[in-house]
């Protein structure tokens, strides 16, 4: 579970570690953030570095200890549902420029003062040498364990493209014979300023028309021309996009065992960039899990896996099979963008761990759907937050089409069509806004 501690905010930005959520100002001016319960280490908003240590109730800090308590003014964030604080926590200071005010969790206060205030007191220095220890040991068997439970890709310790390996000329020309009535149906969004997007994403648009203010025109064109331009300030992950293999990954890994601090510049991805995976072909099907179901649209939260999407599969007339590109219909774009775009963004239905685990082992290429984000929010009872993602990017090499239009073909009575993406291919992108077209 996850523990939570104030502190006082101080003109400096906050700075967060790895692992530390971004901090959020409360109504009191003071900052707020997660970490875990066993042992964290953070950057308070005045730069002090906090490490977490835990003591057992049966050995509560000194008189003198309690002594310098300082109580929050409101109760910091309430502890996860059912999560009992058994264990009085403690926080100490690494810094000779900060002082550390204890008490106890979830109501203890951080403050830090200036340099002329330097103190540590033997409590803090033992919290101190206990805390710089299991940081310590934490992180190096943390990183042991992730360069060991790490297992190369079965295309090779040095691919890049993962599933896109299963693109080619058999697979293209099976697809083309999908082709029967002649409809093309665009499976991407309409997406603008005011669509709602996983936070803080967003999109900004102008058109523009250079050199042409008071009506001037462009007469070097040899004729009297005029003309617009548009600048577009905007995430490409927002709308109808592609997660790319270096999106998502856990103990700072990516996709075919690459390391972050290897291939995530600030300037674009090194490796596992958008731009190189090649045109996305071949055979797409549909299911609808909202008429499986029984219903309209599926509610956020609501969620299916292995057995689900057998069943919905079998009743339907739809096969997969290996290098298919799988989107799942749930109605929850089609009913709750427009009318209530707040709960569209806020939650979702979607594809548990389970069936994430199920599509991989049949080799398919991508897994989309008419969501967001793909898996439910909340998510299914025993899954991480998008841990799908981590076992279809990171683990297999799977691509993700999230917010894909998938209404249309339900309509339609599609099951299998030819599916086409050429994204955009701006070097280094970790996602793409896209528009695959569905060919029946």
């Amino acid at each position: 579970g996850d523990a939570s501690f104030h502190v006082v905010k101080r003109p400096s930005a906050a700075a967060a570690a790895p692992g530390l959520t971004t901090p959020n100002e409360d109504a009191h001016g003071e900052a707020s953030a997660s970490i875990p319960s066993q042992l964290a280490l953070g950057v308070t908003a005045c730069g002090c570095v906090v490490a977490h240590a835990e003591a057992d109730a049966a050995a509560p800090p000194s008189n003198e200890f309690r002594s310098r308590t300082r109580k929050s003014r409101s109760p910091a964030p309430a502890a996860a549902a059912g999560e009992t604080f058994s264990r009085w926590r403690s926080f100490a200071i690494i810094s000779e420029s900060a002082r550390f005010v204890p008490g106890d969790a979830p109501n203890s206060r951080v403050g830090c003062t200036s340099s002329s205030d330097r103190w540590l007191d033997s409590d803090m220095r033992k919290i101190f040498k206990i805390g710089v220890i299991a940081i310590s040991a934490a992180m190096l068997a943390g990183a042991a364990a992730a360069a060991t439970d790490c297992t190369p890709s079965k295309w090779g310790k040095d691919d890049t493209l993962g599933s896109a390996n299963l693109v080619s000329a058999q697979n293209t020309l099976k697809a083309a014979a999908l082709i029967k009535q002649g409809k093309s149906q665009p499976l991407g969004i309409v997406i603008d300023a005011d669509t709602p997007a996983f936070a803080p994403r967003g999109l900004s648009l102008q058109v523009v028309q250079p050199n042409q203010q008071g009506g001037k025109k462009l007469s070097q064109f040899g004729y009297p021309a005029n003309y617009n331009d548009d600048v577009l300030q905007t995430w490409v992950g927002i709308g109808s996009q592609i997660d790319g293999l270096g999106h998502l990954g856990e103990g700072g890994l990516y996709y075919n065992c690459l390391d972050e601090k290897e291939i995530s510049a600030i300037t674009g991805l090194t490796k596992l960039g958008v731009h190189d995976i090649p045109p996305l072909v071949g055979r797409g099907v549909v299911i609808d899990m909202a008429s499986h179901m029984g219903k309209k649209m599926l509610k956020a939260g609501e969620h299916f896996g292995e057995a689900d999407i057998k069943a919905a599969a079998k009743a339907q007339g739809v096969t997969i099979g290996k290098g298919d590109i799988v989107l799942f219909h749930t109605g929850w774009t089609e009913g709750t963008l427009e009318s209530d775009p707040k709960a569209w963004v806020s939650g979702e239905p979607g594809l548990n761990v389970s069936g994430s685990r199920y599509l991989a082992s049949l080799d398919v290429m991508a897994v989309g759907a008419d969501t967001w984000g793909v898996e439910p929010v909340p998510p299914a009872p025993g899954d991480g937050a998008f841990y799908g993602h981590v076992v279809l990017l990171q683990e297999n090499g799977i691509y993700l089409l999230e917010t894909m239009n998938t209404g249309p073909l339900v309509r339609d009575g599609v099951k299998e069509f030819m599916f086409v993406l050429g994204q955009a291919r701006i070097r280094g992108t970790v996602q793409m806004i896209i528009n695959p077209v569905a060919l029946y």
